[in-house]
């Protein structure tokens, strides 16, 4: 299965946009104003959101906000189950795994 390289739709919880960065704010938007738009389709759930992604193409954002500055995706049962399969695909789609490397410790 591989990602299409454009996809009709975008994933994420607009329900933030108030708190989300100026440029993640630019970005929605100008997915949202070209000649084929993207259509939005949120489920709430990475791990079936990022599926739809592999499956049919398109974007998955879950940008940090003011009331959650590093985000709040659960590396156990989000991030890590969706590392392989985002990882098999070609160059430029292993952000994924990238950042979930990248996560510092918690010390409890």
């Amino acid at each position: 299965m591989r990602i299409p390289k454009r996809g009709k739709q975008y994933s994420i919880n607009e329900g933030y946009e108030c708190q989300w960065e100026p440029a993640i704010k630019e970005y929605v938007k100008s997915r949202k104003q070209l000649e084929k738009p993207y259509g939005a389709r949120y489920i709430g759930s990475m791990v079936a959101d990022v599926h739809r992604v592999i499956k049919y193409g398109g974007i998955f954002l879950y940008p940090a906000t003011k009331s959650a500055p590093n985000g709040k995706l659960r590396v156990l049962y989000e991030c890590f189950p969706m590392v392989s399969p985002v990882k098999m695909q070609p160059a430029g789609v292993d952000f994924l795994s990238a950042r979930v490397k990248g996560v510092p410790r918690k010390e409890s």
